[in-house]
């Protein structure tokens, strides 16, 4: 077999194998990856069912416990109504798991059953004979029914979430898999470059070596040296030709040192190709390796920023709809106070009028402790108003954290969306067993109105606010805990500053704390890339800066500069 097509069917050998492998690989990243999406977009809207199935059963108890409390002539369609949606979601989240999850089944089946019973109590309730009878029993009775189905409920979305975090293992798992395959395939490269240099090259390399070992000989003056070479290519050809050569050595020594020479020549251009090849092979298996804990980095980011969108959404619904019954509570509270107060003037007029009343009424006024109700009421509506307010607030606060209205640039007021980050924490915010509450001091100056991105210029005040909350727990007991905001601008820029003062930060801490998946918090708990995304959400974004100033034991401060107007050139 002649030289060149052994060279040839060799490295076409390789090179098949090579493309194979890469074709073969990007085949199957993207068959199981188009798999995981599916799997993945499946576990979500078996989730999104399972929640309005728990809407469903809130509002038909929240109606049938607005009828008992203040009854009146044809609400039985309410409820009816109510019971037909939450059976219209029970059927379609039965098909939509009739042959997925068997388990599953039977709990959407306990489901029904309780329901079935929970129909039938509130149509016994609904009946004129019940109407005034054992009042909160019967709401317990209601409420219990919905806590017995909750429980179901919450493990049906219980068992949607581990199918999901299933699903990502799994992918996860294939990803490792693939490194695997890729290591093995490189080796099994190798190993044929091994062969066939042990095929081709050694044998050449060993024939070149007698090549010298007669040409030194020869040249030492033995000219009945020959060459005994019997591999049947180029090279055997080559010893005939040296022994020919020998024979007439007076006439050809010079040409044949010539050509010597040049096939050594050959077949050291011929090594430094191999060389370069297999160092190219070397810097493409790194940038492969550099491309997907990129493409691992993003997608992390992409179901990161889903999620928080999700959650955008979630928060903006049960916001407007608390709103809707407060709005009618608060609208209600007003003219109540007025008949009330109307009412107790009648009665303080009556008794002015009529001092002298019967027995068994002075008894009554008596056993009803009327001078407190008279004193009471009044401040019983206040304090209701005071509540509502409070729940009016609230709501507002959810509304401005979420901003799903404001996905463009929007003119903001930075203070407002602070105070309505720090009232969504609030509860993180009051004292527990066993610290103090955390005392925040506002140094607020005058700001004009940015142009921002509000939703996501929220989430970075809530990432930056709840890390200087975990910092504050490590502090005991006794020790002060306190959080600051100042804000102030300068020429067409304003400066935002979180400080806390807690343990602090590490100088080797911060020079990773804004890379992704970088965390001191224990496995398990966070994202790992919430001070990355609210990085870039700040740096490229809006144009502006953040950065971390911290000394160890005296606290950490964040400061966040940004433009007042976004240039048009980056939006």
């Amino acid at each position: 077999m002649r030289i060149r097509t052994k060279f040839w069917g060799s490295a076409i050998g390789v090179v098949m194998l090579t493309i194979g492998l890469s074709v073969g690989r990007a085949v199957l990243i993207q068959r199981v990856g188009q798999t995981y999406q599916v799997e993945r977009q499946r576990v979500s809207t078996t989730t999104a069912a399972v929640l309005d199935l728990e809407l469903a059963l809130q509002n038909e108890i929240a109606i049938a416990t607005e009828i008992l409390l203040t009854p009146r002539a044809n609400q039985a369609e309410r409820v009816e109504q109510a019971q037909a949606v939450f059976q219209d979601k029970l059927d379609q989240l039965k098909q939509t798991l009739a042959k997925e999850d068997p388990l599953a089944q039977i709990r959407l089946d306990a489901v029904e059953r309780h329901h079935q019973s929970l129909d039938r109590e509130v149509k016994r309730l609904l009946q004129p004979s019940y109407a005034s009878q054992n009042l909160e029993k019967h709401i317990l009775t209601l409420h219990t029914h919905e806590r017995e189905m909750g429980i179901y409920i919450y493990e049906l979305l219980d068992s949607s979430r581990r199918l999901q975090a299933e699903a990502q293992d799994s992918f996860q798992s294939f990803q490792r898999t693939t490194k695997l395959l890729e290591t093995a395939g490189l080796s099994l490269i190798l190993l044929l470059l091994g062969v066939q240099f042990y095929w081709l090259f050694l044998p050449l390399l060993r024939t070149l070596n007698q090549f010298a070992q007669g040409a030194t000989a020869i040249g030492q003056g033995d000219l009945q040296h020959r060459l005994e070479i019997d591999t049947g290519d180029e090279l055997a050809e080559l010893a005939a030709t040296f022994n020919h050569m020998t024979d007439q050595l007076t006439r050809s020594y010079s040409g044949l040192e010539q050509v010597v020479e040049e096939r050594t020549a050959a077949l050291t251009r011929a090594n430094d190709s191999l060389a370069q090849e297999v160092c190219d092979r070397t810097a493409a298996e790194a940038q492969l390796k550099d491309t997907l804990q990129q493409l691992q980095r993003t997608q992390t980011q992409l179901i990161q920023t889903e999620k928080m969108s999700s959650l955008g959404q979630l928060v903006a619904g049960i916001a407007h709809e608390i709103n809707n019954p407060i709005s009618f509570i608060q609208g209600n509270l007003e003219p109540a106070e007025e008949y009330t107060q109307t009412l107790l003037d009648l009665i303080q007029q009556y008794e002015q009028d009529c001092p002298q009343t019967s027995q068994a009424l002075t008894d009554q006024i008596a056993a009803a402790d009327l001078p407190f109700i008279q004193y009471d009421l009044p401040r019983l509506l206040a304090s209701m108003n005071n509540g509502v307010e409070r729940i009016s607030r609230i709501v507002l606060s959810l509304r401005t954290f979420s901003r799903l209205d404001e996905a463009e640039l929007k003119v903001v007021d930075i203070h407002h969306s602070l105070d309505s980050t720090l009232m969504l924490l609030a509860s993180r915010l009051r004292a527990s067993a066993q610290q103090s509450d955390i005392h925040i001091v506002k140094q607020y100056g005058n700001l004009p109105a940015v142009e921002c991105y509000a939703g996501q210029l929220n989430q970075v005040f809530m990432n930056l606010l709840d890390n200087a909350i975990d910092a504050l727990r490590a502090k005991s007991a006794d020790e002060p805990r306190t959080i600051t905001l100042t804000t102030r601008s300068f020429e067409d820029q304003v400066k935002i500053t979180i400080s806390d003062n807690g343990p602090g930060i590490s100088p080797a801490t911060q020079a990773h704390i804004f890379d992704p998946f970088f965390t001191t918090k224990p496995e398990g708990s966070g994202t790992r890339l919430g001070l990355s995304t609210s990085y870039q959400i700040v740096t490229s974004m809006h144009q502006g800066q953040l950065c971390c100033h911290s000394t160890p034991a005296k606290g950490a401060a964040f400061t966040i500069v940004l433009p007042v107007k976004l240039t048009s050139s980056l939006l």
